[in-house]
């Protein structure tokens, strides 16, 4: 079988190694999941070339695959249009907490795989995955694209995305303090927040933050 980044080439998107070159990183988590029924959300399919990539990727496990976009591109474009059973459109705005709560309603919790390549704002994804986080299996992925953009100007938003990830991080390790020099092992302390509760690890790669969730 191809790989991931192989198919990203043929569909042209540009998590491919000629350009972004996530497709690398992301088939080290993927891989193993590449023949099961998995559901992978997606913000910001724009032309759905990433989407044509993840169907060709999981398409012997019969994935289901969620576009969600602002702009619908594939009506105004015949040539953008996915005609596959296995993917369902959402359009809307990834900073409207209405569609959030509309669309994970339809959605539900059994989300494997979340990704953000939305409008590329701190605060924006801010809002995303504190809408869909709850929709995220145990054991699943929420992958942050671009973030390079949160030390660019033109992204420039009400959220600083370095101290929104650091703030994330010290969720995730909140109750160090409390056994610091303390012989109590820390696995058997009650975790102090839902994130901690429930986040497996954070990787952090160039451009691109992967978070897993907890099994």
């Amino acid at each position: 079988m191809s790989t991931l980044d192989e198919l990203a080439l043929l569909h042209g998107t540009d998590k491919a190694s000629s350009h972004h070159g996530y497709c690398a990183i992301y088939e080290r988590y993927l891989q193993p999941l590449r023949t099961s029924p998995v559901r992978l959300l997606e913000i910001g399919t724009q032309f759905n070339f990433s989407v044509r990539m993840w169907l060709d990727y999981f398409r012997h496990g019969g994935a289901e695959i969620i576009g969600v976009d602002l702009m619908d591109n594939a009506a105004a474009n015949p040539q953008y249009r996915v005609e596959d059973p296995r993917f369902t459109f959402l359009q809307g705005d990834q900073t409207n907490l209405y569609f959030w709560k509309n669309a994970t309603g339809l959605i539900g919790e059994i989300i494997h795989v979340i990704i953000d390549d939305g409008s590329h704002r701190a605060a924006d994804q801010e809002v995303s995955f504190n809408a869909l986080w709850k929709c995220l299996k145990p054991g699943g992925l929420y992958c942050l694209e671009d973030v390079f953009t949160w030390w660019h100007p033109h992204f420039a938003s009400g959220t600083n995305g370095t101290f929104w990830l650091k703030d994330m991080i010290s969720e995730l390790n909140g109750h160090g303090i409390d056994f610091f020099g303390n012989p109590t092992p820390p696995e058997i302390l009650p975790p102090k927040n839902e994130l901690e509760k429930t986040i497996d690890f954070i990787h952090c790669y160039r451009g691109l933050v992967i978070i897993g969730k907890k099994r």
